[in-house]
């Protein structure tokens, strides 16, 4: 039985509805109904969150009360349907409320990161043998004996990084960014754990700017400041996707969640996480030398 039929059931619709914003901006209503408390109690029952209590109005939560004369009133919270755009067999929900935030995480790469596979960089096997000379005489020099036995002394950018092996220094503190960004729904989100492990980019609000919408009319509720210089800051760094969850909150609302870590790009650098590793071809687990399928 829908709950704008009502006649012959001696429940009747309270005149005392409530319209609010709740703390997440969000629009509800409260609709009471008052009647037997048995005819209640066994209609609460079969309600479902979603339902369609009034047009425009699901719900979201309801209370059932006891009053005098055992009749009871049933109190329920409502919010606005989320739209709905069906393609095929899945379905897309809007977000009522969107969160971007930046942070650091610190990241202590090892001293060999200065290595590279140049001679212009400093390189790390000469470092290596340098580390494991025997005669402590020998490595104080910054030198080593290779493998026939010839004496073989550092120099170059290989020299410079041996010196900071040689106070102790055995890794530099370097930093991600990390971006993170919430989107709130009344109903499940459609998807989450999308490119979890790839090199993918955050897609950015517009111009900075976030809009909070009414789901059921679409009418801008509010308007934020996505965090500043976040245009410029992606575009600075490669991204990996590191999150992607999705879990329901008290109010029975869905939020998601989607992080992203960056490496600074470089002029010698500009895809400094390893495509081989965390790219769309990525290597298969074990590798077998034929590329990836990038599962």
């Amino acid at each position: 039985m829908s709950w704008d039929t009502l006649e012959n059931t001696g429940i009747y619709k309270q005149p005392d509805d409530i319209n609010e914003v709740d703390e997440s901006t969000s629009k509800t209503f409260t609709i009471n109904f008052k009647g037997p408390y048995d005819t209640l109690e066994s209609r609460s029952k079969s309600l479902k969150k979603g339902d369609e209590i009034e047009t425009g109005k699901c719900a979201n939560s309801w209370v059932l009360r006891r009053v005098a004369g055992d009749h009871g009133i049933l109190s329920i919270l409502c919010a606005p349907p989320e739209n709905t755009t069906t393609v095929g067999q899945s379905t897309a929900r809007d977000t009522f409320k969107e969160v971007w935030s930046i942070h650091s995480a610190r990241n202590d790469v090892s001293i060999f990161g200065y290595c590279g596979d140049t001679n212009s960089t400093a390189q790390r096997a000469p470092l290596e043998a340098w580390m494991k000379e025997p005669d402590g005489e020998v490595a104080k020099g910054f030198q080593y004996y290779d493998s026939h036995e010839a004496l073989q002394s550092l120099g170059g950018a290989t020299l410079e990084v041996a010196k900071k092996i040689a106070k102790g220094i055995d890794s530099v503190i370097r930093f991600y960014a990390v971006i993170t960004r919430k989107r709130f729904y009344h109903q499940p989100p459609p998807d989450c754990m999308a490119n979890l492990g790839f090199v993918d980019t955050p897609p950015t609000p517009p111009s900075g700017r976030i809009e909070d919408t009414d789901s059921q009319t679409g009418e801008v509720k509010k308007t934020r400041s996505a965090p500043g210089g976040l245009s410029s800051i992606i575009s600075s760094y490669q991204w990996l996707k590191m999150q992607d969850d999705c879990d329901e909150d008290q109010n029975g609302d869905w939020i998601r969640i989607e992080s992203w870590w960056g490496i600074a790009k470089t002029t010698n650098n500009q895809s400094p996480w390893d495509t081989d590793l965390y790219g769309p071809n990525r290597w298969d687990m074990p590798y077998s030398g034929s590329g990836g399928s990038g599962s």
